[in-house]
């Protein structure tokens, strides 16, 4: 009882001290996961910016977006990872990633909206 106590405890740590640090990894992993799609169905997406430094992203997301903020970027991380199969076509493949941007971007803050930009899709 008191080993799975403390496992529940390590992993409830775990969880709560890596969301904000691993927030703009995470951004950038479902943005890379959307590219790979797109280039299985056959289109091709524009690289995130080369000069993105994850530890000041990841500083200013602390900074300015509040929890509503980082629960909104996470719907977008889910939304870009569950983006429709190839037989719809790469263009609606594109236009699903466009909404996940459209829909996540309405409901940021406007300061924090400043640091989603660099994974939005265009």
């Amino acid at each position: 009882m008191k080993v799975g106590w403390m496992l529940t405890l390590a992993a409830l740590s775990l969880g709560l001290s890596g969301c904000d640090e691993s927030m703009c990894s995470g951004m950038a992993s479902a943005y890379e996961d959307y590219q790979a799609h797109l280039r299985s169905c056959g289109g091709s997406a524009p690289n995130l910016n080369p000069t993105l430094d994850e530890d000041a992203c990841n500083d200013a997301v602390d900074e300015v977006c509040t929890d509503d903020d980082e629960e909104a970027m996470s719907d977008y991380m889910d939304c870009m990872r569950q983006l429709f199969s190839c037989k719809v076509g790469v263009e609606a493949v594109h236009e699903g990633a466009r909404q996940c941007s459209a829909e996540t971007r309405a409901l940021l803050s406007a300061e924090c909206r400043l640091y989603f930009e660099a994974f939005e899709v265009p």
